[in-house]
């Protein structure tokens, strides 16, 4: 039997003579680099390849980064740089369920520190009880729409036990009534006001660090004002604390805890960005408040333009809500109308018996003097 003839194409044979010139290139130059490397002796790195190296190293890339946190963007749009770490103290601990967020700028955590250690020298034994600040280099810090440049910080109250009407310290936030007094876990509790008073006092007059506000019920901000007034504190320092802890969206809901804010600091302007208020005591001039109004302004991000398609879909769906809305009235209304027909039907019907009872000389139906 013959064998059988296979017919290419011109098209298939130019194919095949390519991938054979190809195979036969690519054989040749792997026999070449071998033939090389086998005639060549290793050489050590040169002083110029080291240095080129050490020079794309990013830890020598640049030796005068900051190391210092940097607060990034605003409190509920930013990020923490080289956020630093909240350790637990003889005088403070952060509670249960707040350990990923325990990190904030140098300046926020230097501040909870020396208040801290500033009650505690007061009050022997006080130990402050703080919640969250940021999570290590900030962003969303769930469950809150702020925490995320690390410039936020919930500090919760210095309690006592009201049974035995001594200074107690509760490893958790316990919330309280407008009173002043809470129970948790089958124990009465009854707001401090001297301890946090003095917490109070040692963040408002901390010189490296500027409140901005202080989030807390009216009520116990309050209880707050009456004791500074009866102590006889400085007019001043209770005037600050009545402008950063008036009330403001947020503010009721904070019955367990302090949600204490700051300013950014002077180092980390322009990239951190203020938001109202601005206290005059913090911005003591015209041209200061202009300038952070202005960041403040240039920095919120413009209300994102509706494309056509959207603006369409939007028509559309109004459009569809109003037929639906329409078809629903109609159908009550028809009805509506046609109960309206059955009975002005049936009381006519009823009215022409009556009228043919009354012609037949027969008493209505219904009537007593009917036989």
């Amino acid at each position: 039997m013959p064998p059988a003839v296979v017919r290419m194409s011109p098209r298939m044979y130019r194919t095949i003579r390519l991938a054979v010139f190809a195979l036969g290139v690519f054989a040749v130059g792997s026999v070449a680099a071998q033939e090389g490397q086998e005639g060549q002796e290793p050489q050590e790195a040169s002083a110029s390849d080291a240095g080129t190296d050490s020079a794309q190293d990013p830890e020598t890339t640049d030796p005068t980064a900051p190391t210092g946190s940097v607060s990034v963007g605003m409190t509920n749009r930013g990020r923490v740089l080289h956020s630093v770490e909240l350790e637990d103290a003889e005088t403070l601990r952060v509670k249960r369920g707040s350990e990923d967020a325990r990190w904030g700028t140098a300046e926020m955590v230097s501040m909870i520190v020396t208040a801290a250690e500033a009650v505690a020298a007061a009050h022997p034994g006080s130990r402050l009880n703080v919640g969250d600040i940021s999570r290590q280099g900030g962003g969303r810090t769930r469950p809150h729409r702020s925490h995320r440049a690390g410039r936020d910080v919930d500090l919760g109250f210095y309690l006592r036990d009201t049974e035995r009407d001594e200074e107690v310290q509760s490893d958790r936030f316990v919330s309280l009534t407008r009173s002043g007094r809470g129970r948790n876990r089958g124990h009465s509790y009854s707001f401090d006001v001297i301890r946090n008073w003095a917490l109070m006092r040692s963040l408002l007059e901390n010189p490296g660090v500027a409140v901005q506000y202080v989030l807390v019920t009216p009520s116990l901000r309050r209880i707050l004002l009456r004791h500074a007034r009866e102590t006889g504190a400085d007019s001043e320092l209770i005037q600050r604390f009545g402008e950063v802890s008036a009330r403001r969206s947020g503010s009721a809901s904070h019955r367990s805890h302090f949600h204490v804010r700051i300013y950014c600091s002077n180092g980390d302007r322009p990239r951190c960005v203020n938001a109202p208020p601005f206290h005059p005591w913090v911005f003591t001039t015209a041209a200061q408040v202009e300038k952070a109004t202005r960041e403040y302004r240039e920095f919120r991000p413009p209300r994102r333009a509706r494309s056509r398609r959207s603006r369409r879909r939007g028509r559309m769906r109004r459009r569809g809500m109003m037929r639906r809305s329409m078809a629903m009235g109609s159908t009550r209304s028809m009805a509506s109308r046609s109960m309206t027909s059955r009975t002005m039907a049936s009381r006519s019907m009823a009215s022409q018996t009556r009228a043919s009872r009354t012609m037949d000389g027969r008493a209505p139906m219904g009537d007593a003097t009917s036989p």
